[in-house]
């Protein structure tokens, strides 16, 4: 969502989020107001907070994200009449036991009628909502889109593995993940696990923090080449260092790590779920994806990869070239742009070019 407001100057956005790391990023943003809010939490004072936001800020249109957003969001939209669209952060549903499922799928049923239009980041994520709770609603499908970013140049590559402390000829292995079920974070460290009973191999957690990977009691050796990397800043100069990308993931909406990964020539090995086989065209000279969640069909796409240097830094250009191709943010913020614009026309009567946006992010 930072980058969509980035790459969207003509509108003027309420960015409601809470404080973490981000506010740095978009606080430096003209045509940007940032509020404080962590809406994560149930709390019946989260909607009059909403309301004292909306107060000052008077967005035009509401462009919600995620579970908890989509729910505050939602209700404030219905409260005080102001058109919303939601995207969903993946529809994360599957590891709810079965009641839940059906309670989920009845409150989304619900709350799809106080929804003006649904943003959703793969085709097989909107068949999914089409199949289990309305086929009937107005979407689009925007992929996650990226900047062709900045190339780590040798001297800097080298300094930030110095700092990363990753020892030189030895393979680097990245994901970002978080140690949630839905990342399947024990696979992958079962897979880096075998993997070092044959070869020395970095591997880079971005997005999980040191003190997480002890309820995994993995091994001092184990732990002596893994590096987390916790914070969310130049995350695709940082992902340069690694030879090959991995993700495990149970289900996914629409990876942009995977993206960032694939666009600065890092050849991936992903899990055959929702997201990832949007980008099927690119297997296997670019992505392999695991057709079952096997370690072994990882590690053998792995090894082939570490094993041959030149196949895997033809495949990473492979993959380069095409992502910057097909999922450019400039296009990604386009294609939202015209799809406010379509709410809009359809809610109000005041001119387009000077609609305020209220940003559910988190």
């Amino acid at each position: 969502m930072a980058n969509l407001i980035n790459a969207l100057p003509q509108f003027q956005h309420g960015a409601v989020f809470p404080f973490v790391s981000l506010h740095h990023q978009l606080k430096q943003v003209a045509h940007c107001r940032c509020f404080d809010l962590n809406l994560h939490s149930l709390h019946p004072k989260n909607i009059k907070q909403l309301q004292k936001i909306q107060a000052d800020f008077k967005p035009d249109l509401i462009h919600s994200h995620g579970k908890a957003a989509g729910l505050w969001g939602r209700l404030l939209a219905r409260l005080m009449d102001i058109p919303i669209i939601h995207q969903f952060h993946g529809m994360h549903w599957r590891h709810y036991p079965f009641f839940l499922q059906g309670s989920y799928f009845a409150y989304e049923r619900v709350f799809a009628r106080w929804t003006n239009g649904f943003v959703f980041v793969s085709y097989g994520e909107q068949d999914e909502y089409d199949q289990w709770i309305d086929e009937n609603v107005s979407s689009v499908v925007i992929h996650n889109g990226i900047n062709s970013g900045e190339l780590l140049q040798e001297a800097q590559k080298k300094l930030l593995m110095q700092r990363l402390q990753i020892p030189e000829r030895v393979p680097v292995l990245a994901s970002i993940t978080r140690a949630v079920y839905q990342k399947s974070l024990d696979r992958l460290l079962q897979i880096h696990h075998d993997l070092l009973l044959k070869r020395p191999a970095v591997l880079l957690l971005f997005g999980v923090r040191p003190d997480e990977l002890r309820k995994f009691k993995l091994s001092p050796e184990q732990e002596a080449m893994i590096r987390c990397i916790h914070d969310e800043q130049n995350i695709p100069l940082k992902l340069q260092v690694a030879d090959i990308y991995i993700s495990t993931s149970r289900w996914e909406g629409f990876s942009l790590g995977l993206l960032e990964a694939l666009g600065v020539g890092v050849p991936a090995v992903v899990s055959a779920v929702t997201g990832h086989l949007d980008l099927l065209s690119l297997h296997p000279r670019g992505i392999r994806i695991v057709g079952t969640h096997q370690t072994r069909e990882y590690l053998n796409h792995i090894e082939e990869w570490l094993s041959d240097p030149i196949a895997r830094q033809q495949a990473g250009q492979f993959a380069k070239k095409r992502i910057n191709q097909q999922f450019s943010l400039a296009d990604s913020a386009a294609q939202m742009e015209i799809f406010y614009r379509s709410v809009l026309n359809n809610e109000a009567t005041r001119p387009f070019q000077s609609r305020r946006l209220f940003n559910h992010p988190n």
